[in-house]
């Protein structure tokens, strides 16, 4: 597949988030045969990979022509929306059920084929999965060619003295009900404590270290409670490529918790429980409230319903990269090569990598820096000169010039804020992140969520209205703005900034 090296195309960056070649390209895949399945053509699409970390770029109208097309076929037949669910919900059992037989089975024990075999059919289960749910993802990735449209409509149909609160309606009307892991994981930490909080004596809760000395001699239960804990909701932090959260990790949150007082660890607990019909009750009441008519009340409630397969499907998909981890540890070793350096490898060129055909520096060179191409239903791995070239023209085409004195973007949660930037990319940006910063993103991810928790708010260069920015924030009652292009080019850690996330602004503060 030959690319066509054109100077004047315009790139748009989608995101920006810690990622491997394995599986983040089967991804973008499977949006493609998505887009395919319908007709339209998706791309072209730059995947940048460098060391762990990815960048999305796709020429401007790559994903917003196919996404016009989605919306088209969602307006038109409302079959289609249960069609992907279904779907998604068949492909989920095959796809899950398959994983932990791959986390079960003894790897090291099969040969070469059989193992190729097994890797084989994950991915095609996988794509399957992918194909079948990414359509919410590309309509909104891009442009908010739905989100948008109903943000615009709130601020010319709510009554005048709703006028200062379309930020907090729309984000109310927005936001997916149903199961949240995020406050569930929360809710049985908090119940851990509260059951455990009267037996630890007070010289055990002064530090970690004396907390799990204390389990290890003289409470196994409550250290086996923890492990149970850890083993049932550690894969949530896997994202896409790992590491496997450790436990250590775990006995780190059940601390912090342990620390709180037995009022607020119950409070706590009730308003998390209290949540998800909160925001039931809250939907009926704005839809009211602001004059929703008929036919936008059903544009909201597809809306909620994208944003929901989107948060089931990418933590169906997140619990089996976490199964199949020990698979690609496993063909790591058999290559001789690390984990990172397999993670590059696209699902297409095991074979050749377990044929001896692809040496040991080149891979080297691979995990450093990676282009996919994506183009309709063909993709490739760039070669080092062709990935160059499209490196530079991306750069080029995503240059800030001049001083930003304020950014706008779109309200995923409403609410204002004043403090202190830290630029979050990875896990690695963690340490210099402070309770009350603010934080600035391309792109959130469930490595970041420890310190979302604890933002003032929460600001993104990319994102819809069902990314994953969006949907935490509103779990947390975070401010946050997402869809701002530059957030990352313009601002740097320590800059002070207020927030108005109910409007999408962010300024300067001198």
């Amino acid at each position: 597949m030959a690319i066509v090296r054109r100077q004047n195309r315009q790139w748009v960056q989608l995101d920006e988030e810690p990622a491997a070649n394995f599986p983040m390209s089967l991804y973008y895949i499977g949006a493609a045969q998505a887009c395919n399945r319908i007709g339209a053509h998706a791309g072209p699409i730059a995947l940048v990979y460098h060391g762990r970390s990815v960048r999305e770029c796709v020429v401007k109208g790559g994903f917003a022509t196919p996404g016009k097309a989605i919306l088209q076929k969602l307006r038109k037949d409302p079959r289609f929306l249960r069609w992907m669910w279904h779907t998604t919900r068949q492909q989920a059992r095959l796809i899950l059920r398959f994983s932990q037989q791959v986390a079960g089975a003894d790897l090291s024990a099969l040969t070469d084929a059989e193992l190729l075999r097994i890797y084989e059919r994950w991915t095609g289960l996988a794509l399957r999965t992918l194909s079948a749910s990414t359509y919410g993802t590309v309509l909104e990735f891009e442009e908010p060619l739905l989100s948008g449209p109903l943000y615009e409509y709130l601020k010319g149909t709510v009554p005048p003295r709703y006028a200062n609160d379309v930020g907090t309606i729309f984000t109310v009307l927005t936001t997916p009900t149903g199961v949240n892991e995020n406050r569930t994981t929360e809710i049985k930490l908090i119940e851990i404590a509260l059951k455990f909080r009267q037996v630890v004596p007070a010289s055990s809760r002064k530090s970690v270290d004396a907390c799990v000395r204390y389990c290890q001699a003289r409470n196994p239960e409550l250290l086996l409670t923890l492990e149970r804990y850890h083993g049932r909701f550690s894969y949530l932090s896997y994202g896409y490529s790992g590491p496997k959260k450790p436990f250590a990790e775990t006995i780190d949150d059940f601390f912090r918790h342990l620390k709180l007082s037995k009022t607020l660890l119950q409070r706590k607990r009730r308003d998390l429980i209290a949540a998800n019909k909160a925001i039931r009750q809250q939907q009926v009441v704005w839809f009211k409230r602001a004059g929703v008519d008929a036919e936008h009340r059903t544009l909201f409630v597809l809306l909620r319903e994208l944003a929901g397969l989107k948060r089931w499907r990418k933590k169906l998909m997140v619990r089996c990269q976490y199964l199949v981890h020990e698979l690609v540890v496993e063909i790591s070793k058999r290559l001789g090569i690390s984990l990172a350096e397999a993670q590059t490898l696209s699902h297409w060129e095991m074979y050749t990598a377990i044929a001896g055909k692809l040496s040991r520096p080149y891979l080297r060179r691979r995990a450093q820096q990676t282009v996919v191409w994506i183009d309709g239903m063909r993709w490739k791995v760039l070669p080092f000169g062709e990935a160059r070239a499209i490196i530079s023209e991306i750069n080029r085409s995503l240059q800030v010039k001049g001083s930003v004195q304020e950014l706008h973007g779109m309200c995923a949660c409403a609410g204002k804020a004043e403090g202190h930037v830290k630029i979050l990319r990875n896990a690695s940006d963690l340490p210099k992140f402070n309770a009350g910063d603010i934080i600035v993103s391309p792109a959130t991810s469930p490595e970041l969520v420890p310190a979302m928790r604890r933002a003032r708010a929460i600001i993104t260069d990319a994102g819809g209205i069902t990314s994953h920015a969006a949907i935490v924030s509103r779990e947390l009652g975070v401010p946050c703005v997402i869809g701002t292009k530059i957030a990352t080019k313009v601002l740097k850690d320590d800059d002070k900034v207020s927030v108005d996330a109910g409007k999408g602004i962010i300024k300067r503060v001198q």
